[in-house]
């Protein structure tokens, strides 16, 4: 899962991705030129929202070999299952970057676009982004087509959600308090889990 952490590994990255990065910062500057208020922020969010898809596909699909053997697995959480009884550090790795590829994304949804302000409309669209990631990886051969990484995805959509309503939304104090009880709690039980991880190894 080395594409998680360094989702831009297709031909050409190299001069694809600063000239994208370049385009997206002169659009944006020519933004907050010409248009105030309100409508401006969400403008660059448009643009932050289009250039994170960028990244998930790039890291999903884009540069990807062909993935040789059986490509497909529906057998749910066997990644949190490995990697506890065999002490996999790379297992949690990909655990945690499935989730860090996806938690910016439901962060920027709801700051974009009015419409996924919604829980169950972020998760969604989460989930179906997902879902075709997985579905194409299995077809194209170009990855491992796993109900973990969809468990994982939409996680991370989640965790996102929950941080944009307690630092971006900020309107009901005990959406904030659920929220902010929600990554917590969270957060705790995945340390927890590693930390045993760590004292437990033989």
């Amino acid at each position: 899962m080395a594409n998680i952490w360094n989702p831009y590994r297709f031909a050409y990255s190299e001069y694809v991705v600063p000239l994208l990065c370049l385009s997206l910062i002169l659009i944006g500057v020519i933004i907050r030129w010409l248009i105030e208020g309100r409508k401006r922020n969400e403008y660059i969010w448009r643009l932050l929202l289009m250039f994170w898809i960028f990244t998930i596909l790039s890291a999903t699909i884009l540069g990807r070999g062909r993935y040789r053997g059986d490509n497909l697995n529906l057998h749910l959480f066997w990644t949190f299952r490995y990697a506890w009884t065999n002490h996999s550090w790379r297992h949690w790795y990909d655990i945690i970057g499935n989730m860090m590829l996806f938690l910016p994304l439901g962060i920027i949804l709801p700051s974009a676009l009015s419409v996924f302000r919604r829980l169950l409309r972020t998760f969604s669209a989460g989930l179906i982004l997902s879902v075709f990631v997985e579905v194409y990886q299995y077809f194209t051969h170009t990855g491992l087509c796993e109900l973990d990484d969809i468990f994982n995805n939409t996680y991370g959509v989640l965790l996102g959600f929950a941080i944009w309503v307690v630092y971006r939304k900020g309107i009901c104090r005990k959406s904030k308090l659920l929220a902010r009880s929600f990554i917590l709690s969270t957060s705790g039980i995945m340390i927890v889990l590693l930390i045993i991880s760590l004292v437990s190894w033989k």
